[in-house]
């Protein structure tokens, strides 16, 4: 049975090692933080045409565990604003179109991190404080060695990196951090979170893109989303 050692237990880490799982490898995830409960953000994030992929890798007992880590579970989905991703004029509030995204379903990010980390890691296959610091590989096709800062080791015979934009397997695979960095791709997305009166925090975001579309909502009404 081939290892895959994953470093980074975001949701991308943690998708990808049940279903390496389900296909047979022995996984096995590193994270520098110490611990599930350190990332504490939290902000919503919409699963639509990629969430019948996202059932395919995980087990049953997540997807059944799936509402628990919803915005909102009575969210009557059946109704087509409700399934519906809208954009509008940041500076107008005139709409400029609206896409349907039949399926879709609103989390909340931490807690679907939690439900795809309990069962990894209760059975052992997280392992929490690993700061990855060097990798080797020992010749062609052979075990790959990973070194963390706090001196301990690990070996496995394919490498993943899922550690984000500021990615160390990228840096040590690149060899530096310069050449490493990540490419802008020149489309932003803003996410601002703001109160009644702090229209200046937004004012960025309409300054610098002319379009621009502002989620208003919290998780006390409902955990649904108005668009202006």
């Amino acid at each position: 049975m081939s290892k895959v050692a994953i470093v980074g237990a975001g949701l991308t880490g943690l998708v990808t090692a049940h279903g390496l799982q389900k296909a047979g490898f022995d996984v096995v995830l590193f994270d520098r933080e110490t611990s599930l409960d350190m990332r504490r953000r939290d902000w919503p994030i919409n699963l639509h045409w990629a969430l019948p992929t996202f059932n395919s890798l995980v087990p049953e007992s997540v997807v059944a565990d799936l509402p628990t880590a919803m915005c909102n579970r009575y969210l009557d989905y059946d109704k087509p604003e409700n399934n519906s991703m809208l954009c509008t004029n940041g500076l107008t509030g005139a709409e400029l179109f609206r896409s349907a995204v039949p399926g879709m379903r609103r989390f909340s990010r931490r807690r679907l991190r939690n439900v795809l980390a309990a069962e990894l890691d209760s059975s052992g296959t997280i392992h929490w404080g690993k700061t990855l610091e060097k990798i080797d590989a020992d010749g062609e096709g052979g075990p790959v060695s990973l070194t963390f800062s706090d001196g301990t080791t690990a070996s496995a015979d394919f490498v993943l990196g899922t550690d984000g934009a500021s990615s160390k397997v990228r840096e040590l695979l690149f060899r530096g951090a310069e050449v490493a960095q990540v490419k802008r791709s020149g489309f932003m997305c803003a996410t601002g979170i703001v109160t009644h009166g702090d229209a200046a925090k937004v004012q960025p975001v309409l300054t610098s893109s002319p379009i621009a579309t502002i989620m208003m909502g919290t998780e006390s009404v409902g955990g649904t989303s108005g668009m202006l």
